[in-house]
C-alpha cells in the first residue's frame, strides 16, 4: 500500500499530476484544489491512494491528508466511485463538502456535475456521523459537532411521517427533518420548516 510519494512535480494535467522519484513519473489523479497549490518542478510530498479495480489501477493524491481522508470517504460511498469522488472535491472544497455533508446541505452537493438529487442524500446519510466525528473542529455550528442538530426520537418520527402521508420519500423527508432541526423544536414547527425546504428544491 503506498501511503505517499516524494518527488518533482513534471507535469500537470486537467485532473493529474505527474511526480518523479528515482527515475519514475506516477500519474497520480487529483483535484483542483491540489492542482491550484502546485506548480511544475516543485518537490513535494503527495498523499496518495491506490485504487484498484478488475481492470484499472490507478492512483489518487492529494496535498492535504484531509482532503485525502474525504476523498476515501466519499470513495466508499454505494455508486460514488473514484472518479465522481474527485469530481466533487474538485468542485467543492473538502472543507465545504465536509460542511455540507453534516449540515445536509444536499442542494450544494448537487452542484457537481454528476450528482443528483438522490445521490447527494445518499452521501449525507451515509457520512454524515463519520465526518463530523473526523472533521468536528472545523468550523461548524456548535450544535452540529456535538450531534445536537438531531431531533428526538419521538419529533423525529412523528415529522418524517407527516411529510411522508404528504407524498414525500422518507430519505427525502429525514435530509429534510435533520437540516431544519433545532434543539427544542417540537414536530409541527419541524414539519412546517422542513415543508419550506422541501420546495424549495
Amino acid at each position: 500500500m503506498i501511503d505517499y510519494i516524494k518527488g518533482i512535480v513534471k507535469d500537470t494535467g486537467e485532473n493529474f499530476i505527474v511526480v518523479e522519484n528515482n527515475g519514475i513519473g506516477y500519474r497520480i489523479f487529483t483535484s483542483m484544489n491540489t492542482i491550484g497549490e502546485i506548480s511544475d518542478g516543485d518537490e513535494l510530498k503527495i498523499y496518495a491512494d491506490m485504487v484498484v479495480r478488475e481492470d484499472d489501477i490507478s492512483l489518487y493524491g492529494f496535498y492535504d491528508k484531509s482532503e485525502l481522508k474525504m476523498f476515501r470517504m466519499l470513495n466508499k460511498v454505494n455508486g460514488i466511485g473514484s472518479k465522481l469522488a474527485l469530481a466533487v472535491l474538485s468542485t467543492i472544497d473538502y472543507n465545504d463538502v465536509a460542511r455540507c455533508i453534516a449540515l445536509s446541505d444536499s442542494a450544494s452537493l448537487t452542484s457537481v456535475s454528476g450528482v443528483g438529487k438522490k445521490t447527494a442524500q445518499r452521501i449525507i446519510l451515509d457520512l454524515k456521523d463519520k465526518v463530523i466525528k473526523e472533521f468536528g473542529e472545523m468550523d461548524m455550528p456548535e450544535s452540529v459537532r456535538q450531534g445536537r442538530n438531531l431531533p428526538s426520537k419521538g419529533e423525529n418520527r412523528d415529522a418524517v411521517d407527516a411529510l411522508m402521508a404528504l407524498g414525500y420519500g422518507r430519505t427525502d423527508a429525514s435530509t429534510a427533518v435533520q437540516s431544519v432541526y433545532e434543539e427544542g423544536m417540537k414536530a409541527q414547527t419541524i414539519i412546517k420548516e422542513a415543508l419550506k425546504t422541501l420546495l424549495k428544491r
